[in-house]
Formats: C-alpha cells, sequence, structure tokens
C-alpha cells in the first residue's frame, strides 16, 4: 500500500514539474518562484553534493552562501528549461554539468598550498626521451588496414 502511495505522490510531482517547466518555457516569471519553492530543497541536495566533491565544506556550511548557490542552481535549471524533457531525468539531475559548472564559477576549487620542502626532496631521474611512430593512417585519420 505504501508503494502504491509513493508512486502516486512520484507521479504527480512528475506532473508538477513538467507543468511548472512548460511555464518557465512559456515564459511565465511566476514560474521561476514555483520552481524554487517547490523543489529547490531538492536543488539544495545536489548543490550540496557538489561542494562535498569540491572540498568546499565551509561553503556547504554557510546558510547564506549556500542559499545563494540555490539559487543561482535554480536559475541555471530554469535557464535551459527549454531543452528538458519530461520523459527524461529530473531537471536538477539533467543540468548536473550546468549546475556544477556554477557553483566552480562562483566558490572555485578548494586550493592546497604546494609544500616546497617537498618537492626538494624529490628525484625525478634522469631525463626521459619519448619517440613516437605513427602508423600510417587512411584519410579517417585511423590506421590503415591493409586486406591479407
Amino acid at each position: 500500500m505504501e508503494n502504491e502511495s509513493r508512486k502516486a505522490n512520484t507521479a504527480a510531482d512528475r506532473a508538477e514539474i513538467t507543468e511548472v517547466m512548460r511555464r518557465i518555457v512559456a515564459g511565465d516569471p511566476a514560474a521561476v518562484v514555483t520552481f524554487m519553492d517547490r523543489f529547490g530543497h531538492r536543488v539544495r541536495f545536489v548543490v550540496r553534493r557538489i561542494l562535498e566533491d569540491m572540498g568546499r565544506l565551509d561553503v556547504r556550511d554557510d546558510i547564506d552562501e549556500l542559499h545563494g548557490l540555490v539559487t543561482d542552481a535554480c536559475l541555471v535549471v530554469t535557464d535551459r528549461a527549454a531543452g528538458w524533457s519530461p520523459d527524461g531525468a529530473l531537471p536538477w539531475t539533467w543540468a548536473y554539468l550546468a549546475i556544477r559548472a556554477k557553483v566552480g564559477q562562483v566558490v572555485g576549487h578548494r586550493v592546497v598550498e604546494l609544500e616546497e620542502s617537498l618537492m626538494d626532496d624529490h628525484d625525478t631521474g634522469p631525463p626521459i626521451t619519448v619517440l613516437m611512430n605513427r602508423p600510417p593512417t587512411g584519410s579517417s585519420g585511423w590506421p590503415a588496414v591493409t586486406p591479407t
């Protein structure tokens, strides 16, 4: 019984997402606000995961910074709404790489200082010369195949 209820909620959520995205594509500015209000918590989860992957726990734990990034991420999704398909992934999953790029642009990746003292003790050995022989290529750029 619970599984049927969950499917109904999922179907209802999918229908609501589809309708909100349709309104966004049609140019309804209120739909952008609706998207943020109804689905911002799901986008927030994605943004938090991206920040953790980037090692930016300081930003993840800053409520104001996180809120701003979630707003930016929602706008990334809504700006691309015309390319989203209701039959595909959820909008925040579909736009994951664009959201990640926006988060990286805003906060950057964690920086770790290079310890020069560790580099001084490192013996790189003698220089290495690499010679590359390329096989003859066909017109496609792939190695030519000769029939036997």
